[in-house]
């Protein structure tokens, strides 16, 4: 109930307030598991992806989010799931995640991991190539423009500037081994086809060339 009426709010807010636009509407997979991956450049960018998609998506948040009096309510109520930060990887919430891809449920990511200051696309993380390659869920990527420019890191009063969301094809890894080289390479894939969404050359932005790991998540991996 408070997952649809989110919904619903956020698509009037944006609509009204932002006049948003939703390009490729029919490349979202109604059914089956799905990870749909996102440009982050603004704490609107969940909701704004929560009502282009329509579909119910779930979410990673920070534990210690879930301790805000409201915010944590809210977290709970929508459905995600809790990610200790202090971990380099949280094996109960990457199972958790591959469990709601197997009862083909949508997950939603944000490869870059945090919100970008300066609005550019920054190297992804290997989060979402992980979840594709052990759940063989499609791959649905979604860009966000505008929403640096409405509200921004460390602005408090919104600017309703215009609001685009483009939407490509959902794709597979065709290679689904999880060690890390494979990985990088699938999520170079996942940040190639957001540039692309965004009009970025992987030339003018170094960042979505090298994509980081963590020390031990080699182990950590291969003990789900």
């Amino acid at each position: 109930m408070v997952y649809r009426l989110t919904c619903l709010i956020c698509r009037i807010v944006f609509k009204l307030g932002f006049r948003w636009k939703v390009e490729g509407r029919e490349n979202i997979l109604k059914e089956g598991p799905l990870i749909v991956v996102a440009n982050h450049t603004s704490v609107l960018d969940g909701f704004v992806l929560v009502a282009a998609v329509g579909r119910r998506v779930t979410f990673f948040s920070s534990a210690h989010l879930f301790k805000r009096p409201v915010v944590g309510w809210f977290l709970k109520r929508v459905g995600s799931l809790q990610v200790n930060s202090e971990r380099q990887v949280d094996i109960k919430s990457i199972k958790r995640a591959l469990q709601l891809l197997a009862n083909e449920k949508a997950m939603a990511l944000f490869p870059e991991g945090k919100v970008s200051v300066d609005g550019t696309l920054k190297e992804g993380n290997f989060g979402a190539a992980f979840l594709a390659a052990k759940s063989g869920a499609f791959i649905l990527p979604l860009a966000i423009k505008g929403a640096y420019e409405a509200l921004p890191v460390g602005k408090k009063i919104l600017s309703f500037s215009k609001i685009t969301v483009k939407i490509g094809k959902p794709f597979q890894l065709t290679d689904r081994k999880t060690d890390r080289e494979s990985l990088n390479r699938a999520t170079q894939q996942i940040m190639q086809k957001l540039a692309e969404l965004l009009n970025v050359s992987s030339e003018d932005d170094e960042g979505i060339i090298n994509c980081p790991t963590h020390e031990g998540a080699e182990k950590d991996r291969k003990s789900l």
